[in-house]
């Protein structure tokens, strides 16, 4: 396999950290240390902080009993000066070969100043797992800066809704205004998909041939179903009463009205365009106030033709992204990616990263 990141190669104030610093994957005993790293030089009081169970959850390597987080030790003083948390996607079904890795925390103490450290991280990273491929969301701009210097393709994620048109903007505001349709086209539906119902389906389905090869059967079930706080909506989208697809959904809100998100999909995309009418009924069942998705990839004008509108298309439109706590604001989401395989997509979602993760304890 090629190395993702010659970049870093032949580096040699990488090569001299060695001396000071000795860096390596966070092991189970130095959990602690991460956690107090976490709380006093990222985010005090972040979610891994309060929550130990979702921080094993997404972070803990059962198999090779250890943290998914490099950390970079300082000989002399014996403290963590940086880390690098990363969620592989066989995180959630170790047989899954082929690996990508999604960034999460980037972080070297703002009182340390060593060049290249943060680098070293990844350097380490990529010596010790075979990545094929590195996609991140939601970077910070020195971030973005240095994937682009090592040859990532950048941009922002593209955000789409289909309103309510029967509800109050509360959450939102300015949003298109879409007529309600009479009745789906002839026999399409969709129907909610029970974990149960879910493992039922053959894992040579066509929707699995649909999915990247980074993800499996398996793996919506440990990602979404077995979440340690987020309950998840599946919707099976049918055909004759024969699963074509499913949605991933997850409602959102303020305490005062809720949406319901989009946040992964199984299956073609294509099959959105059969859905428009359920879409609209589910959303008047429930009172959300709209749908939306946050995809990125995605072929132009696949999601307008299920009635979705591109919430860039009217400037003064805003559908929030953050919900823990609630901003009512719109937020355009970097990402960056990179990969040694040639035919890799560029398409992911929102939860694929950890950008759909608690911020806040129930």
């Amino acid at each position: 396999m090629k190395d993702i990141l010659p970049e870093l190669n032949g580096k040699d104030y990488i090569q001299d950290l060695a001396a000071d610093y000795d860096i390596h994957f966070c092991q189970e005993d130095e959990v602690d240390e991460l956690i107090d790293f976490i709380h006093k030089h990222w985010r005090a009081n972040h979610i891994f902080v309060l929550s130990r169970a979702l921080l094993d959850w997404q972070h803990h390597d059962a198999q090779n009993k250890r943290y998914n987080f490099v950390m970079a030790r300082h000989r002399a003083s014996g403290e963590i000066h940086s880390i690098l948390g990363f969620i592989p996607t066989n995180q959630f079904d170790p047989s899954i070969e082929a690996i990508q890795i999604w960034p999460c925390i980037w972080k070297s103490r703002e009182d340390i100043s060593v060049k290249g450290l943060g680098a070293s991280l990844y350097y380490y990273l990529k010596t010790h797992i075979k990545i094929e491929t590195i996609a991140a969301l939601g970077n910070t701009e020195v971030a973005l800066g240095i994937y682009k210097h090592w040859n990532f393709s950048t941009g922002k994620i593209e955000q789409y809704y289909l309103p309510n048109t029967c509800a109050t903007e509360i959450l939102s505001s300015h949003m298109k205004k879409i007529p309600l349709v009479d009745g789906s086209d002839e026999g399409w539906e969709i129907k909610p998909l029970t974990l149960d119902r879910y493992k039922m389906v053959d894992s040579q389905h066509k929707i699995f041939r649909c999915i990247s090869k980074y993800k499996s059967k398996a793996y919506y079930i440990n990602r979404y179903f077995n979440h340690p706080i987020y309950k998840y909506l599946f919707y099976a989208i049918m055909k004759n009463h024969s699963i074509e697809s499913i949605l991933v959904m997850r409602e959102c809100g303020n305490g005062s009205s809720n949406c319901l998100r989009i946040v992964d999909y199984l299956g073609d995309l294509d099959n959105l365009c059969h859905i428009k009418y359920d879409l609209q009924q589910l959303m008047l069942k429930h009172n959300y106030e709209y749908i939306d998705f946050v995809v990125i990839g995605i072929v132009p004008g696949t999601l307008e033709k299920a009635g979705f509108v591109y919430r860039k298309d009217t400037p003064d439109t805003i559908i929030p992204n953050y919900f823990e706590p609630f901003q009512k604001e719109n937020v355009d989401l970097d990402y960056a990616f990179k990969s040694v395989d040639p035919k890799a997509e560029v398409l992911f979602y929102k939860a694929d990263a950890d950008q759909d993760r608690p911020n806040l304890l129930p």
